[in-house]
């Protein structure tokens, strides 16, 4: 059971699969605005918002992105967060 009490969770991820079964697994955590899902680049994602984060957990996304663009993405991730 997700527990996440008073926090607001933004899930991220470039496949829109993963988006909608999160939306269909964690539908009630969505409806409650504790929860919301974006299908984006997290790069792109983080650059089109003015939100920043407490917290930003990458799991399973390093190796998909090519050495060259590590700064770019550490740069993004540095950036969005409080």
């Amino acid at each position: 059971m997700l527990r996440l009490n008073k926090l607001r969770v933004c899930a991220v991820d470039l496949s829109p699969a993963a988006i909608e079964r999160l939306n269909v697994t964690f539908r009630p955590y969505i409806q409650s605005g504790q929860l919301e899902t974006e299908c984006d680049d997290i790069v792109a994602f983080l650059a089109k918002r003015s939100q920043t984060f407490d917290l930003i957990i990458g799991s399973g996304i390093i190796h998909h992105i090519d050495k060259k663009e590590w700064p770019t993405l550490f740069s993004a991730l540095y950036g969005g967060l409080n």
